[in-house]
Parts: C-alpha cells; sequence; structure tokens
C-alpha cells in the first residue's frame, strides 16, 4: 500500500485479524505483508503531522485474501473424491486378491482331493486285484494239475480252454492296474542295461505255438548279434505283447505278421525301434486317430473277429510315452496295419532316479501268449503223509479255499500248520520254530509286511525263511517286500511247480546256511569273530554261556534255556535250524572241541583235561572224543604236538 509522500507526514497502520499492535512508520509510506492465510481483514492507517496519533484520523480498508485453487473447496471435495476412489479400488485389490487366495486354496484342496481320489482309488485296484488273483490262483494251479495227468484224457483240452481264458482275465486285471497306477504317478520306469533285440525276440518266439494254431506266419526280423542298451524290461515285454498279441488277433487265416527289431542311429541318438506289421483286416482312417483311446472300440462290418477291451493299446502308447518314446500306427483297410515304436536306448537319455543297478544280462519274459496248448509240467503226485522228521511249513493266509490247497499242495513232501492271519502266525511260529512260512501279503489284524518284520527282529525266529506269496507283482512292491525281510517272492496266481521250486529251494538254502554257522560256531571257539547276522550273534551268545560254565559238569541244555529265555522246543529247533544239533548235543560238541585244543596247547594228562571241560568220567571222554574225532586222546595229543 502506498501513501501520499510528505516528509513531514507520520504513518501508523496495523493489520486486523494478524496483528494487535500498531506499526510506527515515520514516513515511511508502503506497508508490505507475505505468506498471509486466507480470510478477511482490516487495513487501518493513520496519519499525523507529529508523533501523538491519539486524535490523528484513521482509514479503514476491508480486504479478502483468497485461497490458492488447490485449497478451495472444489479441490477438497476433488481431494475427497479421489480419496473415495482410491479406498475403492484399495478394496477391490484387497477383494480380488483374496478372491485369487480363496481360488489358490480351492485348487489346492481340489489338487489334494484329487490326490486322495487317485490314492483311493490305485489303493482299490490294488485290493480289488488281490480279490481277483486268489480265486484266479485257485483255477489256474489246479487246471494245471489236470492238464498235467496223463490220465485226463478227453478233459484235457477242455482243461487247456480255462486255463487260457483264466490267464486272459489275468492279463486284463493287470492291465487295468497299470492304467490306474500310470494315471496315479506311481509308475516309474526301471532301467537297466540289457540285451534288447535279444529280449524282443525271446518275447515274438514266445508266440509262434499261437501263430502256428491259427495258420498264421510269425515272422521275426531282428538283428542276431547282442547288444547290450538301455531300457525298461517290463515296460518294452509289454509293449511288444500288446502289439504282437494285437496284430494276431486281427489277421485271418494265411497271413503274416511280422516282428521287427533293431538298433537305428547306433553313432548317435540311438533308438530301438520296434515294428510290429500285419496282413489282417486294417484300421480305417476314422479310427486310426482313436486306436490309442481308452476303451475304444473299432466298430463295423469289416472286423472279423471278437472286438478286444480297448486296454491294450492305450496301455502301449502311454507306457512308450512314459519310457520317453514314440509310437505310430500305419494301416490300409483291408491290406494290413503296421505299429512302430522308437524308444531312446543310453542312459543319459533318462533321469537318474530311473537307473537301475542291475548288471547286464538278459532274463526271459514272463508273459506267455493267448493259446499254449502245449502245456508241459512235471508236478509230482503229493505224498499221502509227511513223516515226522520232514520241514515244517507254516501257512499264513486268510483265504480258506487258498489255504486249504496250499496245504494240500505241500503236504505230501511236509509237515504242515495253518494260519489265517498274521497274528495267528506268529503266535505259532515263536513256539514252535517253523523251517518255512509261506505268507499272504494281504491279511487281516497282522499283514504279511508285518508278520515277516516281526520274524526277523525276533531272535527267536530270526532264522527262518519267508516266502511271500502276493498278488503284487510290481518292482516297487516287491523291493518293500524284500526290505522287510522276505527271502522269496511269488506272485499270484501261480504255478505250482515254480511255488514248490522256491520252497525247497529256501529249506535247503537253510542247510547250506547251516555248515556256515557251524564254521562260525568252531572259529567262535577259537577267539571273537566278526558277526554279521542275527544268527551269528545268538551263537555267540550260546557259546559263551557254555564257555563260562564249561567245567561244570551239571550244565545241560536246561541251563541254556534259562538263561536264553527260550522254551525246550524253542531252544531245540533253533539250534538245530542252526547247528544241526540238540542243546545237549551242542554243549557236548564244544566241550570236546576245548578239549582238543587243550590236549595240542598243553602237555596236561586226559584225565586232568576232561575234568576241566566237564566230564566226571575219563573212559566215557575217550569214547566220545574217539567217536567225533577218529582218533583217541592220546593219538590226537600224539600227532598234534608232532610227538
Amino acid at each position: 500500500m502506498l501513501f501520499r509522500a510528505n516528509r513531514n507526514v507520520r504513518y501508523a497502520y496495523k493489520l486486523d485479524g494478524f496483528e494487535d499492535e500498531w506499526n510506527y512508520v515515520g514516513p515511511q509510506h508502503s506497508a508490505t505483508y507475505t505468506n498471509q492465510n486466507p480470510g478477511s481483514y482490516r487495513f487501518r492507517v493513520k496519519a499525523s503531522l507529529t508523533d501523538d496519533f491519539a486524535n490523528a484520523p484513521e482509514t479503514v480498508l476491508s480486504l479478502t485474501i483468497l485461497p490458492p485453487w488447490y485449497r478451495t473447496g472444489w479441490a477438497y471435495a476433488a481431494y475427497a473424491l479421489i480419496v473415495l476412489l482410491l479406498l475403492a479400488a484399495l478394496r477391490h485389490l484387497i477383494q480380488i486378491r483374496e478372491n485369487y487366495k480363496t481360488e489358490i486354496r480351492a485348487e489346492h484342496l481340489e489338487t489334494e482331493k484329487a490326490r486322495e481320489l487317485d490314492r483311493i482309488r490305485t489303493g482299490f485296484f490294488t485290493n480289488i486285484s488281490h480279490e481277483f488273483r486268489t480265486p484266479l490262483t485257485l483255477i489256474t494251479t489246479p487246471l494245471e494239475q489236470f492238464m498235467a495227468d496223463p490220465n485226463s484224457g478227453h478233459w484235457r483240452r477242455q482243461f487247456q480252454s480255462m486255463h487260457r481264458n483264466a490267464s486272459r482275465l489275468l492279463r486284463l486285471i493287470n492291465q487295468l492296474l497299470d492304467l490306474s497306477r500310470l494315471e496315479s504317478g506311481s509308475l516309474a520306469p526301471d532301467i537297466s542295461q540289457q540285451d534288447a533285440v535279444g529280449f524282443v525276440r525271446q518275447v515274438a518266439q514266445s508266440f509262434q505255438p499261437q501263430a502256428v494254431k491259427q495258420g498264421v506266419e510269425l515272422r521275426i526280423d531282428a538283428e542276431s548279434h547282442k547288444i547290450l542298451v538301455w531300457f525298461d524290461q517290463d515296460m518294452v515285454e509289454k509293449v511288444a505283447y500288446n502289439l504282437i498279441a494285437n496284430a494276431l488277433k486281427f489277421t485271418p487265416d494265411g497271413g503274416s505278421v511280422t516282428v521287427r527289431c533293431q538298433i537305428v542311429r547306433p553313432e548317435k541318438d540311438a533308438e530301438l525301434l520296434l515294428e510290429v506289421e500285419d496282413t489282417g483286416i486294417g484300421i480305417s482312417p476314422e479310427n486310426t486317430q482313436h486306436i490309442f483311446e481308452r476303451f475304444y472300440q473299432v466298430d463295423g462290418k469289416n472286423q472279423t473277429k471278437k472286438a478286444g477291451s480297448g486296454i491294450g493299446l492305450a496301455l502301449t502308447r502311454e507306457l512308450v510315452e512314459l519310457h520317453l518314446g514314440r509310437i505310430r500306427v500305419e494301416s490300409q483297410l483291408g491290406t494290413g496295419t503296421a505299429f512302430v515304436v522308437e524308444l531312446p536306448v543310453h542312459a543319459a537319455a533318462f533321469p537318474v532316479a530311473w537307473l537301475s543297478g542291475r548288471a547286464a544280462g538278459v532274463i526271459r519274459p514272463t508273459l506267455h501268449p493267448l493259446a499254449e496248448e502245449a502245456f508241459v509240467s512235471n508236478i509230482p503226485a503229493p505224498a499221502s503223509v509227511a513223516r515226522e522228521n520232514t520241514p515244517l511249513v507254516l501257512i499264513a493266509e486268510d483265504d480258506d479255499d487258498l489255504r486249504q490247497y496250499l496245504a494240500e499242495c505241500l503236504g505230501g513232501s511236509y509237515r504242515i500248520h495253518t494260519a489265517t492271519n498274521g497274528r495267528e502266525a506268529l503266535a505259532y511260529a515263536q513256539t514252535q520254530i517253523p523251517d518255512l512260512v509261506v505268507s499272504d501279503w494281504l491279511m487281516p489284524d497282522m499283514d504279511g509286511l508285518q508278520l515277516c518284520q516281526a520274524l526277523k527282529t525276533d531272535e527267536r525266529t530270526s532264522h527262518v525263511p519267508v516266502l511271500m506269496l502276493t498278488s503284487r507283482s510290481s518292482n516297487e512292491s516287491k523291493v518293500v517286500g524284500l526290505d522287510a525281510g522276505a527271502d522269496d517272492y511269488v506272485t499270484k496266481p501261480f504255478n505250482l511247480d515254480v511255488l514248490r521250486s522256491r520252497v525247497r529251494n529256501l529249506i535247503q538254502s537253510r542247510h547250506r546256511l547251516r555248515e556256515k554257522y557251524r564254521r562260525v560256531l568252531v572259529l567262535a571257539q577259537s577267539g571273537p569273530v566278526a558277526t554279521e547276522s542275527v544268527e551269528e550273534v545268538f551263537l555267540q551268545k550260546v557259546l559263551a554261556i557254555i564257555e563260562s560254565r564249561l567245567s561244570d559238569s551239571e550244565l545241560d541244555v536246561s541251563l541254556l534255556e534259562r538263561e536264553l529265555g527260550l522254551s525246550n522246543t524253542q531252544l531245540y529247533r533253533k539250534l538245530k535250524a542252526l547247528t544241526g544239533k540238540g542243546g545237549n548235543e551242542l554243549i557236548r560238541n564244544v566241550r570236546l572241541q576245548r578239549a582238543a585244543q587243550l590236549l595240542k596247547a598243553t602237555d596236561r594228562q586226559i584225565a586232568e583235561v576232561a575234568y576241566d571241560v566237564g566230564f566226571n568220567d575219563p573212559n566215557y571222554f575217550n569214547r566220545v572224543f574217539k567217536k567225533e574225532f577218529g582218533v583217541s586222546p592220546g593219538e590226537w595229543s600224539k600227532q598234534e604236538t608232532g610227538a
């Protein structure tokens, strides 16, 4: 503000609402205010020719300072609107995030539910397969006996037909199980180094009897030399089997099926090429694109044979793809069909977890062709009653018919005791100590795995071999069973010859182990030896008890029973199984072995040595010593000392 310039005039001013005191500025005729808040003010000015402003006139000017645009009401309204919009947007984002979390949780729950359903379904298929395999065993195994009977006469062909169809049913069950395991992701390849060409040749050759019966020429075009490559035997066998069986099924009499197998590009990116070509009815183009779909069946007037289940080719494709391979089909209606499979064969092509440490070698295929008319079996007729000194076999099986059948088949060669579940079998085994346990896997109360673990961890029964009898044929199941301590593994439905052979081999292997434990016992008398098994630890304990009381003539088997906590029967059968000797016989043997050592190492009198090892009668000592070693104690001493 500027006032009229007059150097004799004195001024005073004040801005009401901003300051409380007057500003006396003398002749200065301007006033400056900065950074004033928006609002209404009164600017008051006084002018006087002297310094006395008491009666000086006053001039008042009303002023209004407007706010900047960003502090106006419209601005604040805009700010409020923006804040509300931001809050709404934030709330919307929070809702989106919560919805996303809800969807993630729902998907996770759905995934977990799907996994649980897969687990339940896989468990269902596994259990139902057990239920199928048990009656199939009771069908196929007696049929094999009937077919082997030279007196079967005109019934032989009917028996063969029944056996063939039971085998066909078993294969269908196995295919359903494989599909279930593929869906659940529990089927993983077990890659090992083998002769692939020779392996496929064996699978193809097993179909020759069926091809001859059908009047179909089966040609096998495979390299003759052995080539070691990496592949899963079980998967390649199933792939080759399904393709050859399918080709024979749809090839009329007078046609031909050619199986080609070779290693292509052996220098780089080698692959196993498997081709199955037939001169059958062929597949139309509209059906070719669906041929690998599950349960798909070709319909049409050109179909000359009964349609299959629609499982084999679907399983074949999934096995090939799981093996990191490819499969394709080339077909012309009325001319024939060719299936071509290409599989990688280098170890580097597979995940490390799939690689097996098994040694290279050809393992014969386990599948058999549908038609096997020339069935040969050498099942011996069971004897009437097993003698008392024959091995005791304990059979644990919950199925009444199968348990009775096993008892009848093995009863001619062995003494048999049966149990309906694992707990009953364990109680019997702990008291009677059988020579062998044949156990089913799935049983109530205590299953076969639990029974096997209990037997192998119990000092009384740790030496008893266990033969696991089960419907679970996968490698994973076999590993689980063997890890539990099972000595052997037979899959249902089984061939009775195979079962009897396994039983016989396990019992004979125990006889061979008995010789080993005898040597351990002899060595342990000369000094401590490294123990490797529960049986060797048990023998060391027995020997320690005998050695500690060797000079006591009252030492007998009853003292061993008390010290070891075993009954007379348990101790007898345990020692008999491990050493071939009973308790008292073993004590006498240890006494004589120690006497022989003393006679060799010292020059003491024979009678003195006899008393030291617990013999009260030197004459009796002389007789049993000569019986054991073939010479008298005196002759032994002279031979050993060189006298």
